[in-house]
């Protein structure tokens, strides 16, 4: 059955079934041959009995109904995946490009070195408002010193700034290139996931320009630095977003630079606007392009100097310089001191020859003499004379004496002029660092964190400013030698292509198609470009599954991959059966195990898994390669995420908000009733009523408190069944303020936000809400998506039922406050207990509850069972309601009350948790007036039952709601009244049942 229809879908308003009970079923028939068309037609209807739990003459789908059979006759239909096929089955004869092999092979090897040289050089910034968070800055260093043949795996949990990352990973690129006056890099941002394409693509049209010419394009119809490839289903939505696309070299933004009228229009546009900066005239645009160059070098030399790299290299230099000085000084003091010595040997020497007796009795003395003589002389003077030497030979020490006072004077000259030449150097470094110190004199008012931010949103974005006024001129300088009749190559060369591309980069250095579109544009006459995407970088890649993500990776020669393995993972289109059997075909069967972990499985794997594996394996630690800084949610929302699935890592940047209309961590108790449908999804009428027809009460409310936006920005409706998606799309559709308001499962907010997101739990009853602990990237996506206020509508008792660490986690942080409770909805009257015969009425206030209070406790003829999940002597002693409830114990009434066992605790300080003062006097007196007290983990229904005749469900704390104040209004509650419906009585015993049953469990586990 095709995948688009069976659970887990990203959406799909049509379920007929799970693909758990597919793949189960094909598991048990493992057959590819059939030996007649009858045998293959009872499969067929197995499958399909098997997965929708219905035959196909029983199969009913909401909405829509069983028409006539139709044959369709096989038509060819677009297949996005053609062009990734086509280029892997080029490559099944061909050498596996060093990048797609490194990724395809679960064999680690050494990571390849870095280029220091560039890794801590960070050259431009985009943003005009913001600079780098410290996480940020520290993957962008490791990504300019990316070598080619590395992946790099960036850990970007939601709301860390990976757009903004991105962003200045493509701007510091395009610089460096700039500056070594190569041509522009090819960097093409992918994934599956088209709003997160369509989120880069606005980052780069949104906040570019400046408030001046400067910080603005030069040429005309140029908007933004990002350029879409996408389907040609596509284009329509891209026109009305204004994001500048191309679905081929014909249309879109290559047909608009391509007409003939342009290039006179943009050379004289851009020279108005150079000369609008006080550039001198040109008359030739190399020339253009020489200045440019210029003023981007002279930016970033000046503000290179703040980076760590930089100072350490200039104290290097510093410090080689004054050494280079002081060891002249050294050698031209030991020249001299050497010279002085010598010279004196030299004359006492002299003084100490026979110069009285002539030279011929001289040569008459003795050889011995002479040597005795020398040698008492030398050793009087305390010098000792190289061994060598023959004392003996005054002829020879006279020439000993010349030769190394002439070596030494020699010597001594060439110092004095290095030691001048140091000096001078020396001096003109000092004037230079004094240059630097004034130019930097506007940081000295600020801490060492925020110069980088300081320079982010000054020099750094001037640079990218220069760096993209120097593309603009290199393409005008092409196309003005191309209209010239400059060299022209084949368009079916290599180099044509490569150099389209090219011309492209030097306008829009970013581009983005998805991971079924980069092979199509990416390729030659069917023979892809390997290895010339210079970087590849795959957003959100723990929803791209490892296959689609190798396309493209075998087209680059770096690559960064950015996501969450906590997030929503990719739908296998595969079953794990199936491809098993591939691997065995493949020869791969006894490497199960190793697929597996290194996350190359197609039914399990994705890229991030893939490219994260190799990562740590190479010793790299997760930390240094995560971004920390969260700034979409307020602290109390994202703190769950942080201790469920983060370790605590991440750092909330957003400030608690002064000023609220719902609790950050918010729930409305909701008692309903699940179905299933015969497909396998769950869906709670009840709840769907409650959360549509509280939107529409609160939507003014809301709208207002946001500055008068409409619903469809500040809402979002997530749930984790598509039947409940469906039911609530259909109620809201009635409705003219949630006109557009998005709706959906899980799937429908990855990547996307709101400042309110509603979740729809669905289960109710004794039903398990599996969801909580079974997929921990289920709750991580929705709460992550709520910028200022999560809230959680459904059963309570159920989601606070549920064991283990991320259920533990949620009920620490939705039951935390009493204040976070919604308790201003109304339950709908004929869905709770449908078609029952009971009278049903709405309490909608404190009075009106008290009042009914008191009545059961008068009218009870056996038994009162209620259920309140805090307790208070404050709430017992108004209105006498603690003496209402005696009398009707001494009056034999039995009276039983559950309450939550830890939610009165109170938590302060390191010790065990105690009852607070009023939760416990309330208890007791509930205890001294006979009362049966029974506490149960994790309950927060809000029940009151009486004989078998009345049931009240709804918001209100019996034992503990506040009576007076702000808050006392807002109430909601149902009661049916019956003395003879079955269907009333029936639901009493129900409740009474479950909760014991609960009470026993809790007791056993205490």
């Amino acid at each position: 059955m095709t995948r688009g229809f069976l659970e887990p879908l990203r959406g799909g308003k049509v379920i007929l079934g799970h693909v758990a009970d597919q793949d189960q079923y094909l598991e048990e028939h493992d057959q590819a041959v059939w030996e007649d068309w009858a045998s293959y037609w009872a499969f067929c209807e197995g499958l399909f009995a098997h997965v929708t739990k219905a035959t196909m003459e029983e199969l009913e789908i909401v909405m829509m109904r069983v028409s006539s059979p139709l044959v369709l006759l096989d038509q060819p239909r677009p297949n996005a995946a053609f062009s990734l096929l086509k280029l892997y089955d080029y490559l099944a004869d061909q050498p596996i490009p060093p990048l797609l092999a490194d990724y395809a092979s679960p064999v680690v090897d050494a990571l390849p070195p870095a280029e220091p040289e560039l890794g801590y050089r960070a050259l431009a910034h985009v943003n005009p408002s913001y600079g780098l968070a410290d996480s940020q800055r520290g993957i962008l260093h490791r990504v300019l010193g990316q070598l080619p043949g590395s992946i790099l795996a960036v850990t970007g949990p939601p709301g860390t700034g990976k757009t903004s990352l991105i962003q200045s990973m493509v701007a510091n690129l395009w610089v460096n290139h700039a500056l070594a006056e190569r041509e522009p890099p090819v960097v093409v941002v992918t994934s599956t996931n088209n709003q997160a394409l369509l989120n880069v693509m606005h980052s780069f049209s949104r906040g570019t320009d400046g408030e001046d010419a400067f910080a603005s394009r030069w040429l005309p119809k140029v908007s933004g630095f990002g350029l879409f490839c996408p389907s040609h289903a596509q284009v329509e939505t891209l026109k009305q977003q204004k994001v500048l696309y191309t679905t081929d070299w014909e249309k879109g933004f290559p047909e608009i630079l391509g007409k003939k009228d342009y290039l006179v229009e943009a050379e004289t546009v851009f020279m108005e606007n150079l000369a609008a900066q006080g550039a001198p005239h040109f008359d030739r645009m190399d020339d253009v392009v020489a200045w440019l160059h210029e003023q981007l070098r002279g930016s970033c030399e000046f503000f290179a100097q703040f980076d760590p790299g930089e100072q350490a290299e200039r104290a290097r230099e510093s410090a080689r310089l004054s050494g280079e000085v002081a060891a002249l000084e050294t050698k031209v003091a030991t020249l001299k001191g050497e010279i002085k010595r010598i010279g004196r040997i030299q004359r006492k020497w002299l003084a100490n020859q026979a110069v009285a007796l002539g030279d011929i009795l001289r040569e008459k003395l003795s050889k011995s003499f002479v040597e005795k003589r020398n040698r008492a002389l030398f050793l009087g003077l305390g010098v000792t004379m190289p061994p060598e030497l023959d004392l003996g030979d005054d002829s020879g020490l006279g020439r000993y004496f010349d030769y190394h006072l002439q070596q030494y004077r020699q010597e001594l000259e060439q110092a004095e002029v290095a030691h001048e030449a140091a000096l001078t150097q020396r001096a003109a470094w000092l004037a230079e660092e004094e240059r630097v110190a004034q130019a930097a004199a506007a940081f000295e008012d600020i801490g060492s964190a925020d110069v980088q931010m300081r320079l982010d949103t000054g020099p750094r974005r001037q640079a990218f400013w220069w760096a993209t006024h120097y593309w603009e001129a290199r393409w005008l300088a092409d196309r003005l030698k191309a209209a010239d009749g400059g060299v022209r190559k084949r368009k079916k060369s290599v180099a044509y292509q490569q150099n389209r591309w090219w011309a492209i980069a030097k306008l829009t250095p970013c581009l983005g198609a998805t991971t079924y579109s980069v092979p199509k544009f990416f390729n030659l006459s069917d023979k892809p470009l390997s290895g010339f995407i210079d970087w590849l970088i795959i957003d959100e890649a723990g929803q791209v599954a490892p296959e689609l993500a190798g396309a493209g990776i075998a087209l680059a020669k770096r690559a960064v991959v950015i996501g969450d393995e906590y997030q929503i993972a990719p739908v296998a289109g595969l079953p794990r059966h199936i491809e098993q059997g591939n691997r065995r075909e493949c020869g791969l069967n006894d490497h199960d195990l190793e697929f597996e972990a290194c996350g190359l499985m197609v039914t399990e794997g994705s890229a991030m898994k893939a490219a994260d594996f190799k990562q740590r394996r190479r010793g790299v630690r997760p930390q240094a390669t995560m971004l920390l800084e969260h700034y979409r949610c307020v602290p109390e929302v994202i703190a769950f995420c942080n201790q469920s699935v983060y370790g605590g890592r991440l750092i909330a940047k957003r400030k608690p908000l002064e000023k609220r209309c719902l609790p950050a961590m918010g729930y409305a108790h909701v008692p309903g009733h699940t179905k299933r449908r015969k497909q396998g999804s769950l869906h709670n009428e009840i709840e769907a009523e409650v959360i549509i027809s509280w939107l529409v009460a609160r939507a003014e409310e809301l709208c207002e408190f946001y500055g008068g936006r409409p619903m469809s920005e500040l809402v979002a409706v997530v749930t984790p069944y598509a039947a409940q998606a469906q039911t609530l799309r259909r109620r809201a559709r009635q409705e003219i303020m949630l006109k557009d308001l998005t709706i959906g499962t899980i799937h429908v907010m990855q990547g996307d936000e709101r400042p309110v997101v509603l979740f729809s739990s669905v289960v109710a009853g004794e039903e398990t809400a599996s969801f909580i602990n079974s997929d921990v990237a289920m709750l991580n996506v929705a709460v992550s998506r709520a910028q200022d206020s999560f809230l959680v509508f459904g059963d309570m008792n159920v989601f606070a039922a549920g064991e283990g660490h991320t259920a533990n986690l949620a009920r620490n942080h939705l039951f935390a406050d009493q204040a976070n409770e919604i308790r201003d909805f109304k339950l709908p009257k004929k869905l709770l207990l449908r078609r029952s015969g009971a009278k049903v009425r709405h309490l909608t206030d404190t009075q009106t509850h008290m009042a009914y209070l008191a009545r059961v406790f008068e009218a009870a003829r056996e038994r009162i069972l209620l259920v309140s999940p805090f307790i208070s002597i404050r709430a017992l002693m108004e209105a006498d309601l603690l003496h209402h409830i005696e009398e009707a114990v001494q009056r034999g009434r039995e009276v039983l009350v559950y309450t939550d066992a830890f939610l009165d605790l109170a938590r302060t300080g390191s010790g065990k948790p105690t009852l607070k003062p009023n939760a416990a006097e309330g208890r007791a007196a509930l205890a001294k007036v006979g009362v049966q007290v029974r506490e149960i983990n994790n309950i927060h229904s809000k029940t009151l039952c009486m004989d078998r005749r009345v049931l009240i469900e709804g918001s209100f704390n019996w034992l503990s709601a506040v009576r007076r104040g702000p808050y006392c209004r807002y109430e909601a509650g149902l009661c049916y009244a019956d003395d003879h419906c079955e269907v009333l009585a029936a639901r009493i015993d129900q409740l009474a049942d479950f909760f014991e049953k609960k009470w026993l469990e809790d007791q056993k586990k205490r």
